[in-house]
């Protein structure tokens, strides 16, 4: 099996997707699967909207390859916009792909539920697998025990999209005014379109740098909106931190996937009932976590369908 990911990587500190693509290449390559000759490969795996016309390409020169397509959103979600890009990724699937692969449950009823508003069929079946992180960078190998009297937490986020949940961390940022939270402290690593009286922003980092950053922090908030599988929570979650999440988008699912305990909240119209219910979770010990490697997901599905069909 020869694999290749048709995807200009950008260098850096970027979206959740550009993160994860360089993931996946990196354990393609280690696993002797990876052709940078998408001619020479017999699966090539593309990305929303991203470099079609290279696709389309490929797809008529490459006629015997197994084209997969892997849609995160749905965009106007996200983008609190209008569903035509949507409509217009998944007619990219219908006329380029063989296969669909969404990164969540969630993700999956909310593009059937736009196609079905406009009577748009989608003709590839779809295939559900979760994102994780690289484990060799997101890890949690110490049992060392935290401080259970400090709460320390984290959020992150490379793009400055208001919906990522700066409106949420505002409202607990002037929570943490109150005397009663001063064993708590919060660090925002990222892009921030807000000023914090109380949060601490730290300008993005690299995965490396990340991932050790990430060790010194006990629990990881994420409020971000319409989000359909964070790499950003995976990240957290692999590295031992304790969850708290917005109720929206795929967050529940991914903590479910990892089988930790977590914190969800659909409302944070008072800080203070976060920060209060984080004083009574025993944070003593990273969070421990057993899950599959999407890694290894991708190849598992990849070997299945060559060997037997989509």
């Amino acid at each position: 099996m020869k694999i290749n990911i048709c995807f200009k990587e950008v260098e850096g500190p970027w979206g959740g997707g550009n993160q994860f693509l360089k993931y996946l290449k990196k354990y393609f390559l280690k696993a002797g699967c990876y052709e940078e000759n998408p001619l020479k490969a017999n699966v090539i795996l593309f990305n929303s909207h991203h470099d079609i016309q290279n696709v389309a390409f490929l797809r008529n020169e490459n006629k015997e390859a197994l084209f997969v397509h892997r849609i995160d959103g749905p965009v106007s979600l996200i983008r609190n916009s209008s569903p035509v890009d949507d409509l217009r990724i998944l007619n990219y699937s219908n006329n380029l792909s063989d296969l669909i692969i969404v990164q969540s449950e969630w993700s999956k009823k909310k593009l059937d539920k736009i196609a079905k508003s406009f009577n748009f069929e989608i003709k590839k079946p779809i295939k559900l697998i979760l994102n994780t992180s690289d484990p060799e960078i997101f890890n949690c190998k110490s049992e060392a025990v935290e401080n259970n009297s400090t709460i320390k937490i984290v959020a992150s986020s490379w793009s400055d999209n208001i919906r990522k949940g700066f409106e949420d961390y505002l409202i607990i940022d002037n929570a943490l005014e109150d005397e009663k939270y001063k064993n708590i402290s919060f660090d925002f690593i990222g892009r921030s379109p807000v000023s914090f009286k109380n949060i601490n922003v730290i300008k993005p980092l690299n995965s490396k740098d990340l991932g050790l950053k990430l060790k010194e922090y006990n629990v990881y908030i994420t409020a971000s909106k319409k989000d359909p599988c964070s790499n950003a929570l995976c990240e957290a979650i692999q590295s031992g931190l304790f969850p708290v999440v917005y109720q929206d988008g795929g967050h529940v699912e991914i903590c479910k996937n990892y089988n930790v305990p977590y914190l969800s909240y659909s409302d944070v119209d008072n800080g203070k009932h976060i920060l209060d219910s984080l004083i009574k979770v025993d944070l003593s010990r990273k969070t421990k976590n057993e899950f599959k490697t999407a890694h290894d997901n991708y190849l598992e599905l990849f070997s299945s369908i060559l060997k037997n069909g989509v």
